[in-house]
């Protein structure tokens, strides 16, 4: 895969200024909106500043760290915004505080040594709590305090279409001259490349982690123009739906079969139900991620069944879900002996060979990711982040006066659940999910309180002209002169 070259670094230690520089020049959430797609599509994978003591710091967490140093420089004041007004507002702080309890008492128990892989002490439960805090809790918090007005939406909805635009750009060169940007920019290949081949051609990877990311990533895009389409809200002077067909067709050359499913699914439904029904599709798919590892843990899920139906389908396509299904049960065994606080990190939840040490278990899946290395506590605070602001929105659209915030928050919780519902077959490509449902929780608990705000599109009538008054006849003449007459 190579390794990064001075470039690369110098980018990631140059994000920091900027982020303080953009933050200055637009508003708050238009900057922390415009830095955090900026950072998660175009900086490098790969990349990561090793500091003692500390968690190593890369893009995954530089990003959004960088987006807080700025609003701290410029306007410390919206922080205050954070704080509960609400009983529903001190879940986010519940499942913070319950982070970073977890996090030592994983590293407290889980210094017992382990063949082939490492040991854990006290000192990486603070490097653990830190780098969960920046993955997690930094991004939410920044899109809770910053996103509040119908202004602020149509900004956010607005920009994710346009950087998806450019970055589509990209996309259809890679697909054509095969995943290369990466290498030829900073000096490494963002992921393995034979994994790009698919379908007679290459799957685009850009700056992500892998295809597959680019391809969910593209899925937002496009679910975000549908929704800007529905809400009768353009992208400058580009033409609505053209602009959703371009999208769509872009995603079915990013070759992936999950994220074509994911469009599929949404184009419908954001064409053509109503807000709150929209609203209740993301808390169904957000029941479905918490269902899903507890039924699996139970065993009642019906894994035969999904493998039988995909080798009927398609063999390779079954052949990959029943080894996935495999791999599930025996690291879901192994998370299992340690339920509340988990393995750690250093691979312990990993399987090994006992003879020869070779790691035999394969891991995709988040979900499984999270139980294995927190356990049920990480599990439940990092979904409880990601999924509760589903629920409250749904709860909010109803009492949402404006029509087109109605569609547009109902796309954004969407999104969000997608996004969710990804992460139990795949794995975590980037938190910029959290700064979009942060920034969903706030939404949903201001703008039920906002009066609708007057759009070009629909000016104020002009008030009727009144008739001039008629004019008052002159007062006789009194006194001596009058008399006189």
């Amino acid at each position: 895969m190579g390794s990064p070259n001075y470039f690369a670094y110098g980018a990631l230690l140059a994000f920091v200024p900027a982020a303080i520089m953009v933050m200055r020049m637009l508003r708050p959430a238009q900057a922390a909106v415009v830095l955090s797609c900026a950072g998660v599509l175009f900086l490098p994978q790969g990349t990561e500043f090793d500091l003692r003591g500390l968690p190593s710091i890369d893009k995954l967490v530089l990003v959004h760290l960088a987006i807080l140093l700025g609003l701290i420089a410029q306007k410390a004041d919206l922080l205050g915004r954070l704080t509960p007004q609400r009983p529903v507002e001190f879940l986010p702080w519940l499942f913070v505080l319950a982070l970073i309890g977890g996090a030592f008492a994983t590293a407290v128990t889980n210094q017992d040594p382990t063949p082939f892989a490492g040991t854990l002490t006290p000192y990486d439960g603070i490097s653990i709590t830190i780098r969960e805090l920046l993955k997690y809790a930094v991004p939410f918090a920044l899109g809770w305090c910053l996103f509040r007005t119908s202004r602020d939406l149509r900004t956010l909805m607005i920009t994710i279409v346009g950087f998806g635009l450019a970055y589509s750009i990209l996309t259809l060169w890679e697909g054509r001259m095969s995943p290369q940007l990466h290498r030829q920019l900073y000096g490494l290949h963002s992921d393995v490349f034979q994994h790009s081949y698919r379908w007679g051609g290459y799957r685009p990877a850009v700056f992500m982690t892998t295809g597959l990311a680019v391809a969910v990533q593209m899925t937002a895009v496009f679910a975000a123009s549908v929704a800007l389409f529905r809400a009768r809200v353009r992208l400058g002077r580009v033409p609505s739906l053209p602009l959703v067909a371009y999208l769509g067709a872009v995603l079915v050359l990013c070759k992936s079969t999950a994220a074509i499913l994911y469009g599929a699914g949404l184009l419908p439904a954001l064409l053509f139900l109503r807000a709150r029904w929209l609203s209740w599709i993301a808390v169904g798919l957000a029941c479905l991620v918490i269902a899903y590892p507890l039924t699996r843990s139970s065993g009642s899920f019906p894994t035969q069944e999904i493998s039988d139906a995909a080798f009927e389908l398609n063999e390779e396509r079954g052949g990959s879900i029943q080894f996935r299904f495999e791999n599930e049960d025996v690291l879901l065994s192994r998370a299992l002996e340690r339920p509340v606080f988990g393995w750690g990190t250093k691979d312990r939840p990993a399987i090994y060979e006992p003879s020869t040490g070779e790691k035999l278990s394969t891991v995709d899946g988040y979900w499984i990711i999270l139980l294995g290395s927190g356990g049920l506590l990480l599990w439940a605070c990092v979904f409880g982040l990601l999924l509760l602001p589903i629920f409250r929105a749904a709860s909010a659209i109803p009492r949402i006066r404006q029509r087109s915030d109605q569609f547009l928050l109902a796309g954004l919780s969407l999104i969000v659940a997608v996004f969710a519902v990804d992460m139990l077959p795949n794995g975590f490509f980037s938190n910029g999910v959290f700064f979009l449902t942060g920034s969903l929780f706030g939404l949903a608990g201001a703008l039920p309180n906002q009066r609708p705000e007057a759009t070009p599109s629909s000016p104020a009538k002009p008030s009727p002209k009144r008739a001039p008054p008629a004019p008052t006849p002159p007062k006789p003449e009194r006194g001596r002169m009058a008399g006189m007459r």
